[in-house]
């Protein structure tokens, strides 16, 4: 219908378009998107669930586009199947592809003429799956028509979709849709919090690719914006709408494995627990918190806070409060990280005002479980309390010399001896109650070879070790334990059982479960496992090079960014950025060529070259062409990094948190139309041990050089004050009557000598 009534022809690559479209200039980067169109043209299996799709996954942009847990987030509700969905900014068709399977009659509206296709690829076999490449405020929506409208990372955009506008653009555009909801009809909006942990300790703002943008409100923002609980809450009462639910999904709404409902989250004080093992991330570079985050979640627990903290919000607005209810009747929901095998992938949920806890698979036509498991799926009372392995790391964060964990380590080892054995009886599946005893839930797996309490406590320490490996990290230095296999040896001989010679047998029985219940897991799983360094750093990482480009009466944004691995030497590496088709009116690009806050030292940037040319027409124009590091450090503009040039040669010098170099696009020799840019840089990153002293000696000087300036200009200030009141008492002392007279006498006396 929505086709039809704005005059939408269906292509010959399956999207429906009308004639003379400006597609928008949205994108991941044109190799991103090759790659992608190569992916989902020879897929064999395009369902949501798809280990196919998951095995392509290399980076980022690939994981947001094929993950498996992006349709988690809809998964997780409880929607009757045949409604008439209405899905805005569907980006490649991830949670197209997961309402079109539920039956859903669905118009998914892509503004991007390439990410459109790349969603209609994804949704070929599904017919009732309609990809709309379009502007959203170009179409006429039917009234009274839509069961949902489904908002995944789009409202933010708000101010975007409506410029100029004199009422507040995310109030507007939901009272938009309210107009063509039905009356039991919903609006499903998934955001990123301005206030999430992550951002307040320091992660890019996904938007911007900066820190604190949203934190501090967002100062000079370019149309993109989110919001917190509080505004969240305004939003929904002017927009007109009578009723909201708030979920929080973690760790956050693009790939989550957990969502707990607002009530829930703010009145449990255990609901910390359901985040064991998740970490926030950082989607632009690997995220150091510098915390034990299931400690904050403890704390936030504690006074009700958690979900101001939530990293993201799956937000449920309509105007019946019994619809909203029924679409997301729990108190929380674990959902699948899709690494077991898709029979055994389940979701776990317990219902709001119920004490019980529900499990069920989530294809119950997923291919046939292994004829040497049996996997029980009970409904369970609901235990509250915390996990077993969040006091272990706990324990350890607070006592780093482990004389607690001693204890718990004894504590757990005398525990199994009392139980009927069970591959499950691990921490993370023991709640410790008040009365600290122990409860165990989900044994799920019957195995059909026998247990013993020692192969439990090995797989116990093997997973929390894995899970909990940074926690550990200074328990370890301070105990001489260097690797994995260390730490289970450790906690062997914590309970008096020296285990170095039955570690084999206990690794050939983890592998044998492990082979049988995931996805993709090599025979030597548990052995590669435990050889698993505690203390090693990290093997050096690609440094993460970005190049943004502004349009007129716009600013940077990440939308408009391209992000490449440069690997890290003295020789410059040529970098290429292919920007997306269909642009008109490019004026600047920055290149980032790293972060500084990034963990590992940069430091030294060569930057000798950087050309950028266009394509009009079949034509190629070279627009800037910079050789040399003197040359662009007098063209562009730096920031962050500073020039020198020494008779050591040319080097740029990092001097801040996101060093950056703006140069402008000329495009004066090249006719009007659309173009397709190519920026290529070179640039070598140079890291140094001696890097950090360079710099700080740097900073050390130009402080004790503006102290020396400021001292002056201090000085310079006393004395014009000294010399003012001078000149003040010079003027009274004239014209005083014994100034006269002198004068006078002096003037007499003159006229006798001569």
């Amino acid at each position: 219908m929505l086709e039809r009534g704005n005059l939408l022809v269906r292509q010959d690559s399956g999207i429906y378009l009308r004639d003379g479209h400006q597609s928008i200039s949205y994108s991941d980067g044109g190799e991103s998107e090759k790659y992608l169109r190569g992916v989902l043209s020879s897929a064999g299996d395009l369902s949501s669930i798809s280990p196919e799709l998951e095995l392509k996954i290399k980076d980022w942009p690939s994981e947001y586009h094929l993950s498996n847990k992006r349709a988690n987030l809809m998964r997780a509700l409880n929607t009757r199947r045949g409604l008439r969905v209405l899905e805005l900014g569907s980006g490649c068709g991830a949670i197209s592809r997961y309402l079109g399977e539920q039956g859903h009659d669905v118009d998914a509206i892509e503004g991007s003429k390439v990410r459109a296709e790349l969603g209609a690829l994804r949704c070929r076999d599904l017919e009732n799956v309609r990809i709309l490449c379009a502007n959203f405020n170009d179409l006429t929506l039917p009234d009274n028509y839509y069961d949902l409208v489904v908002l995944v990372g789009v409202i933010e955009y708000a101010g975007r979709f409506r410029p100029g506008s004199d009422g507040d653009p995310a109030v507007e555009l939901l009272h938009r849709f309210k107009r063509s909801l039905r009356d039991d009809g919903m609006i499903v909006v998934a955001i990123e919090n301005r206030t999430g942990l992550k951002y307040v300790l320091g992660a890019h703002e996904d938007h911007y690719g900066r820190r604190y943008v949203g934190t501090h409100g967002y100062r000079n923002d370019s149309g993109i914006r989110t919001y917190t609980t509080g505004e969240w809450e305004t939003i929904i009462g002017l927009s007109g709408f009578g009723a909201s639910r708030f979920l929080f999904p973690f760790p956050d709404y693009k790939v989550p494995t957990v969502i707990l409902s607002a009530e829930y989250a703010a009145q449990n004080r255990f609901a910390f627990s359901h985040l064991e093992g998740l970490s926030s991330r950082d989607y632009t570079m690997p995220l150091r918190l510098g915390l034990h985050e299931p400690m904050f979640w403890q704390a936030s627990c504690a006074n009700g806070t958690l979900g101001a903290f939530a990293n993201s919000f799956l937000i449920m607005i309509g105007d019946r409060t019994a619809a909203l209810e029924e679409a997301a009747p729990f108190d929380f929901a674990h959902l699948p990280d899709f690494k077991r095998k898709r029979a055994y992938s389940v979701i776990t949920t317990k219902p709001r005002q119920s004490e019980l806890v529900t499990r069920q698979r989530v294809d119950e036509a997923g291919g046939q479980p292994s004829p040497a498991l049996v996997q029980s799926l009970v409904t369970e009372n609901f235990i509250a309390g915390s996990l077993l392995s969040v006091e272990w790391s706990r324990s350890l964060a607070i006592n780093p010399w482990g004389g607690q964990f001693n204890e718990l380590l004894i504590e757990y080892y005398e525990f199994l001896s009392r139980q009927t054995l069970s591959i499950d009886l691990v921490p993370n599946n023991i709640i410790v109650c008040e009365d600290s005893s122990y409860e165990f839930f989900d044994q799920e797996w019957n195995v059909p070879y026998a247990l013993n309490r020692d192969y439990i406590f090995f797989r116990a320490q093997l997973l929390f070790a894995i899970r909990y490996i940074r926690v550990i990290g200074e328990f370890a230095r301070r105990h001489g334990i260097h690797t994995v296999r260390d730490f289970v040896l450790f906690s062997f001989r914590a309970v008096g059982i020296d285990a170095s010679e039955r570690m084999e047998e206990f690794c050939r029985m983890e592998n044998d479960f492990q082979i049988e219940v995931n996805e993709h897991e090599a025979e030597d799983t548990a052995q590669t496992l435990l050889a698993a360094r505690m203390n090693e750093p990290a093997p050096e990482s690609p440094v993460c090079a970005k190049l943004y480009w502004r349009q007129s009466g716009q600013g940077y944004s990440e939308e408009n960014c391209i992000a490449v691995d440069a690997a890290a030497g003295p020789d410059p590496t040529p970098l290429n950025f292919v920007l997306p088709e269909g642009l008109t009116d490019v004026s600047h690009v920055r290149f980032d060529p790293c972060d500084e806050w990034s963990g590992e030292d940069v430091g030294f940037l060569t930057i000798p070259y950087l050309r950028i040319s266009a394509s009009i027409g079949g034509r190629q124009f070279d627009l800037v062409e910079l050789t040399g590091c003197d040359s662009i450090a007098t063209t562009g503009r730096l920031s962050g990094m500073v020039y020198n040039k020494a008779r050591y040669g040319e080097v740029f010098a990092v001097v801040g948190d996101n060093p950056e170099l703006e140069v402008a696009v000329n495009r004066s020799a090249t006719p009007d139309g659309p173009t397709a840019f190519d920026v290529t840089v070179e640039c070598s990153h140079i890291r140094s041990k001696e890097y950090r002293l360079v710099r700080d000696g740097y900073l050390a000087r130009e402080g004790a050089l503006h102290k020396q300036l400021e001292s002056s200009q201090n000085a310079l200030s006393d004395l014009k004050r000294v010399n003012d009141r001078l000149a003040n008492e010079l003027r009274e002392i004239k014209t005083s009557k014994l100034w006269k007279v002198g004068e006078r006498y002096r003037s007499l006396m003159g006229k006798r000598r001569h």
